[in-house]
């Protein structure tokens, strides 16, 4: 009997575009560089009225533990950050 594939886990980073300066962003990559892992990660930048959702490029990938998050929101703020499942489309 096959066990279920487990559930991969998706990273989502939310960050107002008045925050997202070149020094920020570039804090961030090298943050994400750091944590090898198999998560994809979102950028969701916030504007005034609206919301751009940029998915990072496939060198980035991440293994979204306590200690990532946590260094992603000492930089950016407290819940910027969400982790989710990601859904099967394979149906």
């Amino acid at each position: 009997m096959k066990t279920p594939p487990k559930a991969k886990q998706v990273l989502h980073i939310h960050i107002d575009e008045l925050q997202a300066n070149e020094n920020v962003l570039e804090s961030l990559r090298n943050i994400l560089r750091f944590s090898k892992g198999e998560s994809k990660v979102y950028f969701h930048i916030q504007g005034n009225f609206r919301e751009t959702v940029l998915l990072a490029g496939n060198y980035i990938r991440v293994s979204p533990e306590k200690a990532l998050l946590d260094k992603i929101e000492g930089l950016i703020g407290k819940g910027t950050v969400s982790v989710v499942q990601e859904e099967n489309n394979n149906n």
